[in-house]
């Protein structure tokens, strides 16, 4: 009896050891998890920023630079016939490089500033009588996240 109790006390034990190595790798991981999560959501804010900024100089440059005119011509162009209210009219980066309409800024498009993200302009006829086209730039950025910005052009 005195040799068991004498055993006892002279270290810990192998499950001691091992259930403290556990314990210590689950902090561990899961730091290293916080971390690389951290991370990942700091690059998609950056990207996101990015692509909004994008967005925000395309459509200032197309409310400055568009007139409401040479949008008809391209629309009806388009459409083959005189556009009405709710017409909707789809440009795409691909779209755009392949063949361009003159007096419209393709440029806006893509490579931005040095970025080249996947872009999408949706126009909307809104109100011929009133002379209102909306459209929508729509980004895609970081893999499959999509950024949408706003704007009116009118005559």
């Amino acid at each position: 009896m005195k040799l068991f109790k004498r055993l006892n006390h002279k270290g810990i034990s192998l499950i001691e050891a091992v259930a403290s190595n556990i314990i210590i790798a689950l902090v561990i991981i899961t730091t290293m998890s916080i971390i690389i999560n951290l991370r990942l959501q700091s690059a998609i804010a950056e990207e996101r920023y990015r692509a909004y900024t994008d967005a925000d100089i395309s459509r200032e440059q197309m409310i400055d630079r568009l007139a409401y005119t040479d949008l008809q011509a391209v629309i009806e162009t388009s459409l083959g016939r005189p556009m009405v209210n709710g017409d909707v009219y789809v440009l795409t980066d691909t779209a755009a490089q392949a063949t361009c309409p003159t007096n419209f800024p393709c440029t806006y498009m893509y490579d931005i500033n040095g970025h080249d993200y996947p872009t999408t302009i949706t126009f909307t006829v809104q109100s011929i009588s009133l002379k209102l086209i909306d459209f929508d730039i729509s980004i895609q950025y970081f893999q499959t996240r999509t950024l949408v910005v706003e704007g009116m052009i009118y005559g």
